[in-house]
């Protein structure tokens, strides 16, 4: 499994984040995705309201760095094993 997290911290507006959740008991927040978040306990939310959003990936970056990429990312990964 890989896990991948971009953050666009650009305030451009490519990802619509205009649906706002309520964090449950336990602190989880249901994300855009329908997985559960469980955001850092240090972070200070007065309003308790979360903003979620959804994007694919691709659809962030310029056109010519997905078709270069393309090749790369079809082909299977495979870990090289400990140094």
């Amino acid at each position: 499994m890989q896990v991948l997290d971009v953050i666009d911290c650009t305030g451009s507006g490519d990802v619509d984040v205009s649906t706002v959740v309520k964090a449950a008991e336990d602190g989880c927040i249901k994300a855009a995705s329908g997985r559960l978040l469980t955001p850092n306990s240090d972070w200070v939310n007065p309003s308790g309201d979360w903003h979620v959003g959804l994007a694919h990936l691709y659809s962030l970056f310029p056109r010519m760095l997905t078709v270069s990429q393309a090749p790369s990312a079809a082909a299977p990964w495979r870990w090289p094993g400990p140094p």
